[in-house]
């Protein structure tokens, strides 16, 4: 339907005089394209007009207002989108920590791919908790690369998204996400513990450590980070969407998750050799 400025300013009347506040979402899913904002929005300034409007004062109020409604719906420059700087490495936590809301929204997956690896990928906020099959594919492959083979639908997959559905908007802030995904990892690393966490995101989790630990450890963030509060070192690189869309950004990627190969073979030789001593005893 054709956008008409006379109408969309009787629309807007009638909404001030029922008390209709009209909401337009402005989530935006990483990598896409930039849009146009629809001008509906926009407030209008206050108008007197009668409470039964006829024909006549219909034509003269939208008249009044359409001057006023070209300069509002006028085209003007499309809102600057902050896009993400492809990096040689991981997202940079300086960045990521000063931009999160005061209500953060972020969804991922969580996996245990071997005895000594446990990954979580970040996921699409309100994609009803699914790995799309592409994103299934590519982390597949850098598990075999990492020399982890992972058999279809053999490992489980745990959804987390944030705010969770019963809280409520005072409960749904960072330092709460933090605590709500604490008791959520230690439960995952009582039940299977795992000495290694790969995290595919394209923010830094802040939600996954103590306030302030990215900023005193920002040094240390390219490699294996000791996590404070479990025996896990994470290592956190580009998100497996961002890879999908953007090939160039796979090398780096593996270049980073090379230190990650050789801590997964030396707990794999060390988990052989004392397997070896092991059946030695009772031979």
């Amino acid at each position: 339907m054709t956008f008409n400025v006379d109408n969309e300013a009787l629309r807007q009347i009638y909404l001030q005089k029922m008390g209709i506040q009209p909401w337009f979402p402005r989530y935006s899913l990483p990598h896409a394209a930039q849009q146009r904002t629809y001008p509906a929005g926009v407030m209008l300034p206050q108008t007197t007009v009668a409470p039964d409007v006829s024909v006549d004062d219909t034509k003269a109020d939208s008249a009044i207002l359409q001057s006023t409604l070209k300069e509002i719906v006028a085209p003007a420059a499309a809102p600057r989108v902050k896009q993400t700087t492809v990096l040689d490495t991981a997202p940079q936590a300086s960045e990521a920590m000063g931009s999160h809301d005061a209500q953060p929204h972020f969804a991922f997956s969580y996996l245990t791919v071997s005895s000594h690896l446990a990954v979580i990928c970040e996921i699409p906020y309100q994609s009803r908790g699914r790995l799309q099959a592409p994103v299934r594919e590519i982390l597949a492959k850098i598990l075999e690369a990492l020399g982890i083979a992972v058999q279809p639908g053999a490992t489980p997959v745990i959804h987390f998204q944030w705010p969770l559905q019963e809280t409520n908007e005072q409960e749904q802030g960072l330092e709460n996400a933090r605590q709500t995904i604490h008791g959520f990892l230690a439960r995952q690393l009582r039940d299977r513990p795992v000495p290694l966490l790969l995290v595919f995101s394209e923010q830094w989790p802040d939600w996954l450590f103590p306030a302030n630990y990215l900023a005193e450890n920002e040094q240390q963030l390219q490699g294996l980070l000791q996590h404070p509060h479990f025996a896990t070192r994470v290592l956190v690189t580009r998100g497996l969407h961002a890879m999908l869309a953007d090939e160039a950004l796979k090398k780096p990627a593996w270049i980073q998750m090379k230190s990650l190969k050789v801590e997964l073979d030396a707990l794999a030789k060390s988990a052989a050799g004392t397997q070896q001593h092991a059946e030695g005893q009772y031979d």
